[in-house]
């Protein structure tokens, strides 16, 4: 069986698609996406995630170019019969499209089969397979850890605004403490946010006990990061699905994190002290937060057994084998997703 991914080729550094591809039966081949292997490459099922990035460009001409190879796509799509499924990862893209683009993949979504939610509270009505994120333990586990820094806060990931870093720089400031120290470790996205980008390195550089390193980070860097923290905070305005609070967890990291209800049932799968949550982010939730993860032994883990890359994998594939020996193609009623 052969299945294009909506992927990139796995490139050295630990992405979502190692997941499905690492523990893979020799029986299962992968293809990669490109537009050449999407419209003349052979293959028994299209497994897409972030679909709107199939059609977004900075260049319009481009964008105009990827609406019209997508359109292709489609066709190709239905006149063979290809199965196709889709992941869930957020409930609605963090950044708006074109309607063009809203069209194209609600087109897509009419010819997906199956839909593969990374937690219990997909929002459509179709065929919905539940297969959790994967954990990174083994993965990041590889590489050299730090010793904790008593009182230090960390927030990590590709830094965006719906992430509210500013809001996390704010209430740190309000903290009634002189030893608690917060770093910022990340891209920022400067060519599509660069008014937020520049307020943001402002906020930071107002305060000596904030320190960051506003950049992408290697696998080693980001494991050296993480595990330095006493206490990883994750104040999004919207968290529906984060790898970011995986990673954490993976490495052993006590989360701060907004109460939504798929935190709520990760937080029922590590336990309480794992992930702390909360309905406002105020530097008293800091506080206690922090003072909550400093009582944790260095030595302890989360359970995240129900996670492993081995077991994420076969159900990849079996979804995959289910989806592609059903037949014909059942109608569907898509509420959203993405």
């Amino acid at each position: 069986m052969t299945v294009l991914l909506s992927l990139k080729r796995p490139d050295g550094t630990t992405r979502f698609v190692d997941q499905i591809v690492s523990e893979r039966p020799d029986s299962m081949h992968v293809l990669y996406f490109s537009w050449r292997e999407a419209l003349r490459g052979k293959y028994d099922v299209f497994h897409v995630h972030w679909p709107e990035w199939l059609v977004r460009h900075s260049n319009p001409i481009v964008r105009a170019g990827k609406y019209f190879l997508m359109t292709v796509f489609l066709i190709r799509l239905k006149v063979r019969r290809t199965p196709v499924i889709r992941t869930i990862h957020n409930q609605t893209p963090h950044r708006p499209g074109t309607r063009a683009e809203a069209l194209l993949v609600s087109a897509l979504d009419h010819l997906t089969d199956n839909y593969i939610a990374l937690n219990p509270f997909a929002d459509t009505t179709s065929n919905v397979t539940l297969i959790r994120h994967g954990h990174y333990k083994d993965q990041f586990g590889r590489h050299r850890f730090s010793e904790v820094e008593p009182n230090s806060i960390l927030f990590f990931g590709r830094i965006e605004p719906y992430k509210n870093v500013d809001k996390l720089i704010e209430k740190f400031a309000e903290m009634q403490s002189e030893s608690a120290t917060l770093r910022l470790v990340g891209a920022i996205e400067e060519h599509a946010f660069p008014d937020k980008a520049a307020s943001l390195r402002a906020a930071a550089a107002s305060h000596r006990r904030i320190s960051t390193k506003f950049q992408f980070l290697s696998d080693a860097d980001l494991v050296a990061e993480v595990t330095r923290a006493q206490l990883v905070v994750l104040p999004y305005t919207e968290m529906y699905n984060s790898g970011a609070l995986l990673v954490a967890l993976s490495l052993g990291r006590p989360v701060l994190a907004p109460r939504t209800e798929v935190n709520e049932w990760i937080q029922s799968e590590v336990g309480s002290r794992w992930l702390n949550l909360y309905k406002e982010l105020t530097s008293d939730t800091l506080h206690a937060a922090l003072r909550s993860a400093g009582d944790r032994s260095a030595s302890a883990y989360p359970d995240l057994a129900n996670r492993d890359w081995k077991a994420v994998s076969q159900q990849h594939y079996l979804t995959y084998q289910r989806v592609r020996n059903q037949s014909p193609r059942p109608k569907r009623s898509v509420k959203k997703g993405a």
